[in-house]
């Protein structure tokens, strides 16, 4: 095989992180049978493939608000984007 060839091209990265998270992290990656690099690599992969943080992100205004409407409207289930609600709402 030619140099480089098949041959991944490592790097490393720093990051900080709560002590008590970085603790229960890796607890559960350890469960999973992954290291914490791993589960960190197949992060990074599912951000590149995907193009955005691999899982819905909201702040606790959202998640209030979100409530407020399902309750008052009867809505069930999830809408990991505002347009999946405002669809919900158009119905």
């Amino acid at each position: 095989m030619g140099a480089g060839v098949g041959m991944m091209s490592e790097s490393s990265i720093h990051i900080r992180i709560d002590r008590e998270d970085k603790e229960r992290f890796e607890t559960v990656c350890r469960q999973l049978g992954l290291s914490m690099s791993d589960a960190v690599n197949l992060f990074a992969k599912a951000v590149i493939r995907q193009g955005e943080i691999p899982f819905p992100q909201a702040n606790e205004e959202t998640l209030e608000a979100l409530e407020q409407v399902n309750s008052r409207l009867g809505l069930s289930g999830s809408y990991r984007t505002i347009e999946e609600l405002r669809e919900a709402l158009d119905a």
